[in-house]
């Protein structure tokens, strides 16, 4: 009974508090919120574009990848307008083909997560327009996979042995991650004091060690120009509280 009490004075402490800022007006945005954001990223794969063509996936990523991603913020108030959080994503496509009478199938997938921090603009009235910056890692996956036949028990172990098999079997993953940083601007556009829109977007900037094969090898003379640097673009919605 003294929590359902306590819940009852805090929510009418808040709409009091909300009701008294819409009257005088609120000096500094102010917030805390949670959500899921459909994300669209752009990685150039451009300089693997003939190789993925021979391999039979050449629209692979063309023109971006579809993927969900979520994160959070709140308002620091020690410094007016500035708000600190944390976003992660993944996207990911495939394309598969019959070539050669094998079958081949490739799946790229990005992804990442990051700490955020932004500034508000006070000047803004009743939605928040924000510029500032993700600070994390990331990681660029490619699976290239070729079967001539389906896997039963008994095969999948003969795969291993050099003088029964005669597969043409193959999987390999082309993999890339490290450090990465974001210029990113958001806006957030609320239904209520409880709700709001998000739509926003930046450029992922990859600092990376080099390509691997299988998560272990590296792999020489990859094309200088193969990065994992990414437009990416992101909307959804969140759920906390909004005074702006």
């Amino acid at each position: 009974m003294k929590k359902f009490v306590l819940i009852i004075f805090l929510f009418l402490v808040f709409k009091v508090n909300a009701q008294g800022l819409e009257q005088i007006g609120w000096v500094s945005k102010f917030g805390i919120a949670v959500g899921f954001t459909p994300v669209y990223v752009t990685p150039d794969l451009t300089p693997m574009k003939q190789m993925l063509e021979n391999f039979g996936a050449g629209n692979l990523a063309n023109g971006g990848v579809l993927g969900y991603g979520g994160g959070g913020y709140a308002y620091v108030m020690v410094v007016k307008n500035i708000r600190i959080g944390g976003y992660g994503f993944s996207a990911s496509t495939s394309q598969s083909n019959v070539v050669n009478g094998l079958k081949r199938e490739a799946q790229f997938t990005y992804g990442g997560g990051a700490f955020t921090i932004e500034y508000t603009l006070p000047s803004v009235k009743k939605i928040g327009v924000s510029f500032g910056a993700m600070i994390g890692g990331f990681s660029s996956e490619l699976t290239l996979t070729q079967l001539n036949k389906d896997f039963d028990w008994s095969n999948f172990w003969n795969e291993f042995d050099s003088k029964n098999s005669s597969s043409k079997n193959v999987t390999h993953k082309l993999s890339n991650s490290g450090f990465t940083i974001a210029p990113i601007v958001n806006v957030d556009i609320p239904f209520n004091r409880f709700m709001a829109f998000r739509i926003g977007g930046g450029y992922l900037v990859s600092f990376s060690s080099n390509w691997k094969v299988d998560d272990r090898y590296p792999i020489s003379f990859v094309p200088p120009s193969l990065k994992s640097d990414a437009f990416f673009v992101q909307a959804g919605v969140f759920i906390g509280f909004f005074v702006y």
